[in-house]
């Protein structure tokens, strides 16, 4: 597999992990009606996908003989672009609690 097929892949499953952890957060959220258990579940879904798709990415990464320093680069902007995506997913369920409350 070729260097941009493998980035393809990766955006792909990066893409699709945030909406599998937001649908799942989103249903526990309204089946619990707890914000907060929504939202840990939401972090430890992404988490274990972030964590799947990372090691992954690694042995792709690792067939192509790619040096570290690129390798890096794509996991710290992944990582950080986690956290913003966890920032965002608290705002959301904190909004979900306000509406909760006042139903």
């Amino acid at each position: 597999m070729d260097l941009p097929m493998i980035h393809m892949y990766f955006v792909f499953f990066l893409i699709t992990s945030a909406i599998i952890c937001t649908v799942i957060g989103s249903f526990i959220t309204r089946l619990t009606w707890s914000p907060f258990t929504g939202f840990i579940s939401l972090l430890s879904t992404g988490l274990i996908l972030l964590l799947l798709i990372l090691s992954w990415y690694k042995e792709k990464i690792a067939e192509t003989y790619i040096g570290t320093i690129p390798y890096l680069i794509n996991v710290l902007s992944v990582v950080i672009i986690f956290l913003i995506y966890l920032a965002a997913a608290g705002l959301f369920f904190r909004k979900i609690s306000m509406n909760l409350k006042d139903s």
